[in-house]
């Protein structure tokens, strides 16, 4: 039921019209080149004091709809949501009555619900029930924000353009509705910078066979990135195989890549094939190749120049076509300097890389990766109501991820199953970090770089097995300088195979 307000005149009139006439057309503004936004108004209150705020709103460029009971507000929500008009958000005026919407979780719960993106205001008088219950409905996230009668019209002003300014963020959408339109490739979701990176390298290395190498700390998505190449590839009506260096005991890994005959060894009754010869004509991903035994290290290298080999025990030669992604957490450079991975085949795998980045550096896909799990979740354990309030995704945003998109998926995954009520807050997260935590001042900049040396000089020490004149030369400082810096920041060294102060080392 729109409010025409330039010809309600009375009060009198405000009420008539808001109960005569029917939806707002959003053509008659079109036509005027301007498809102003809309709040909805919640009021049983006939008094001049809601026709003056509605009649100010009008002037600050917002269309009121005026409705008096929760059932013509929802039949009118339906439509309008069904023909996308922009409406901002709803203004609901508080009384005492059981009856009022605030007064009723079920409700607020179908609302948020079914629009978690429209955000409830509260206008309330200052008594302190009314007050209690409102605070309780912002901590739970029923409601975005309250305000007491009578209405500071400024403070409600910038409440309204702030929550334009989410709506915009938003796209408008529900939860649902955004990981649906989300911006990403193939399994890959985020709209970030470093994602679109990702996703121009992707579009180009996809078209070639040549080997790929993907790097990124644990739980960043490698795998996840290495089936998103195969798809956009030549090899995608192949197989994907997958096989982890790291899990498989260095006795078996070289069958488990190449295959055995029947009597290669004790106990192997019969032929098996191999990862390689399974992924003919589609891709082969080695996750955690930095893993992989240095002595087969050099089997592979020879497969990967002649696009053959021989299974464990046979004398057949094998040839087959195939792409090799690989992925690593561990740094091969210093792998190579420590001979546990040949540099002829670092150089072999590293024609064509990516990196995954961490989820620290895209917090901007925090809330897509949220949602997209959340909305997996929900199905998974029959939860199909569940949504974050605004202070989980406030944690979730401002929370480093240490674990990367990995910990995130853990910690939606958690949510789910704890929350007890529709609302997931942020304590279902199992965070180790309070919301509080994360809101802190930050780290001053002297702190920082203390930080940062103090892990830089330890993690020297620690290669050169504490070795003051060795590390000092890696470091390209004097002992002296070294012996200084380690009693400046604190930092424990080695002596007879315990720990001690910079000084006692001296000592000794």
């Amino acid at each position: 039921m729109f409010l025409d307000l330039k010809s309600a005149k009375t009060k009198n009139d405000f009420w008539q019209l808001a109960n005569e006439n029917g939806p707002w057309n959003c053509e008659k503004a079109r036509e005027a080149e301007e498809c102003p936004n809309q709040l909805i108004l919640i009021s049983k209150r006939h008094d001049r004091e809601t026709y003056g705020l509605a009649k100010w709103l009008q002037e600050h460029h917002y269309d009121v709809l005026a409705y008096e009971t929760f059932r013509s507000m929802y039949t009118y929500l339906e439509k309008a949501c069904r023909e996308h008009k922009p409406i901002v958000a709803m203004l609901i005026y508080a009384t005492s009555d059981s009856d009022d919407l605030l007064h009723s979780d079920q409700k607020l719960s179908r609302l948020a619900t079914k629009w978690p993106h429209l955000r409830q205001i509260a206008l309330a008088d200052r008594t302190p029930i009314v007050r209690d219950r409102l605070g309780h409905l912002v901590r739970q996230g029923m409601i975005h924000d309250f305000h007491s009668l009578p209405v500071d019209r400024s403070r409600l002003l910038h409440s309204l353009g702030h929550i334009q300014g989410l709506v915009a963020l938003e796209g408008g959408t529900s939860p649902s509705e955004s990981v649906r339109s989300a911006k990403g490739f193939g399994g890959l979701i985020g709209a970030s910078r470093p994602m679109q990176k990702i996703y121009n390298t992707i579009t180009r290395i996809s078209q070639v066979s040549t080997p790929v190498l993907v790097t990124g700390e644990s739980g960043t998505g490698k795998e996840l990135i290495a089936q998103t190449i195969h798809r956009a590839s030549a090899f995608r009506k192949g197989p994907f195989m997958a096989i982890n260096c790291a899990a498989i005991p260095a006795a078996l890994i070289e069958t488990e890549l190449f295959g055995h005959e029947a009597g290669a060894f004790t106990g192997a009754s019969n032929r098996k094939i191999g990862k390689v010869e399974l992924a003919d004509n589609g891709t082969l991903f080695l996750d955690e190749i930095g893993d992989m035994p240095v002595e087969l290290q050099t089997r592979f290298l020879r497969f990967l120049q002649t696009s053959s080999f021989e299974r464990v025990g046979g004398v057949k030669n094998i040839k087959i076509k195939t792409r090799i992604i690989a992925a690593t957490n561990v740094n091969l450079h210093e792998a190579i300097k420590q001979k546990q991975f040949r540099e002829d085949l670092y150089y072999r795998l590293n024609v064509l890389s990516v990196l995954a980045p961490p989820l620290r550096n895209r917090c901007e896909d925090i809330r897509l990766l949220a949602d997209s799990c959340l909305e997996k979740f929900k199905k998974t354990y029959n939860k199909p109501r569940l949504i974050f309030t605004t202070a989980s995704y406030e944690l979730m945003n401002k929370y480093t991820w240490p674990g990367n998109v990995r910990e995130l998926i853990s910690a939606v995954r958690r949510a789910v199953i704890l929350a007890q009520n529709r609302f997931i807050q942020p304590e279902d997260l199992g965070i180790e970090e309070t919301l509080e935590d994360v809101r802190g001042t930050g780290t001053p900049l002297t702190e920082a770089r203390e930080a940062f040396d103090r892990r830089f000089i330890h993690t020297s020490l620690a290669r050169n097995s504490f070795n003051i004149s060795k590390a000092a030369d890696e470091l390209q400082i004097s002992r002296v300088s070294l012996y200084r810096l380690t009693k400046k920041l604190n930092i424990p060294i080695r002596h007879g195979g315990k720990a001690v102060s910079p000084r006692e080392n001296r000592d000794a």
